[in-house]
């Protein structure tokens, strides 16, 4: 769905993410190009793309189970 090497996270949230407050958090530790609709990032070892509705692609895995785990570590749940 995602194309090669990529998972695509869902979620349920019910309001939007809060994108800058994850960037701040995150600057710490890599590098965020942030905007009112999306952020991207690299960090452990993959491309990271976040939506504001939470919805999320990493590029650089086929595992679902492990992009869900970096997820809930990274963004939350």
């Amino acid at each position: 769905m995602c194309g090669r090497n990529s998972v695509q996270i869902q979620t349920n949230r019910s309001e939007p993410l809060n994108l800058e407050v994850v960037a701040q958090r995150l600057r710490s530790e890599c590098t965020v190009d942030c905007n009112p609709y999306m952020m991207r990032f690299h960090l452990d070892g993959m491309q990271w793309t976040v939506f504001h509705d939470g919805r999320a692609i990493l590029t650089g895995t086929e595992d679902p189970d492990q992009a869900r785990k970096l997820y809930a570590r990274r963004i939350g749940t």
